[in-house]
């Protein structure tokens, strides 16, 4: 791979708002580490951001960190879930003003559950209104594998959909959802490369509902180790290597990370046998079902 595959990372920043990711110690990075992060992402040429709403404060950490960079990022944020559409419209304004001049590159929906019904079809209707404003230059969808991307691409016809793409979850790949979507036209963008930090995780930091994956995780690890590539080297190499996909969300938590997804995305990719990676589990390739009920 080249410099051109670090042009297709963006920048998560979940991290930056909130105590984010199974593997996460640190918790939140400080606003500092923010700004540092920023500028160091942009001289390697990554220009993109992906943030929410829902990220606690990210979005105005974001804004202050980058307020004094060269040139601003492209910024994709996500609408709240579950909110009214008054609500829904004031917090992508206040998005847009936050993203500085150039506004919001892509707003997406963060939950596909709120574009149910009439109510979504309502809800779809006022963001492509917000795009015609250009409060943003585009409207997507941020899904999962059991939301169903298929039908939502023919339902809305989304200008991007972002879905979570991971050595342990090829699904999306296997199951020609990313052919199908590329052949539509849409811009894919892979999240949760590391699968929520699944990647990383120890035995002792996985809960009850998917303790049962450890063993296999730490023989996925060893595997990878053993055949010369890094946990990360094999994690970025897998998304990338998938054409369909236009960006790859990569969250860090300081400059070392930071640093190991450039060179990641920089190198040549590991010769591995991806299928033989991939977990099948549904439980456990799902974060929503990973806390006991």
């Amino acid at each position: 791979m080249t410099s051109s595959s670090i042009a297709r990372l963006a920048l998560g920043t979940a991290q930056f708002g909130l105590p984010y990711g199974v593997s996460n110690t640190g918790g939140q990075v400080p606003d500092a580490h923010v700004k540092a992060i920023l500028q160091a992402a942009q001289k390697a040429g990554v220009d993109m951001l992906d943030t929410a709403a829902a990220y606690g404060d990210a979005e105005s950490i974001v804004a202050r960190a980058a307020a004094d960079l060269e040139r601003p990022f492209l910024i994709v944020s996500k609408a709240p879930p579950g909110a009214s559409i008054d609500v829904v419209l004031a917090a992508v304004r206040r998005s847009a003003e936050l993203a500085g001049k150039k506004g919001l590159d892509t707003i997406l929906i963060h939950h596909p559950k709120d574009l149910a019904g009439h109510a979504g079809d309502h809800l779809w209707r006022a963001l492509q209104d917000l795009a015609n404003e250009g409060v943003a230059r585009r409207i997507g969808l941020s899904t999962s594998f059991e939301d169903h991307p298929r039908q939502l691409a023919a339902r809305f016809s989304p200008s991007v959909i972002q879905l979570p793409v991971s050595l342990f979850d090829q699904r999306l790949v296997r199951d020609g959802t990313l052919a199908e979507l590329a052949a539509r036209g849409i811009e894919i963008h892979a999240r949760s490369i590391f699968l929520q930090g699944l990647l990383f995780a120890t035995a002792q930091q996985l809960s009850a509902p998917i303790q049962h994956i450890a063993p296999g995780l730490e023989a996925r690890r060893k595997w990878i180790v053993a055949r010369g590539a890094t946990l990360v080297a094999a994690a970025t190499a897998y998304v990338l290597a998938q054409p369909e996909i236009r960006r790859v969300v990569v969250g860090v938590t300081g400059l070392p990370e930071l640093n190991e997804a450039l060179a990641a995305a920089a190198a040549s990719p590991p010769d591995l046998p991806w299928a033989d990676i991939a977990i099948d589990d549904p439980t456990v390739l799902n974060p929503s079902r990973w806390q006991a009920s």
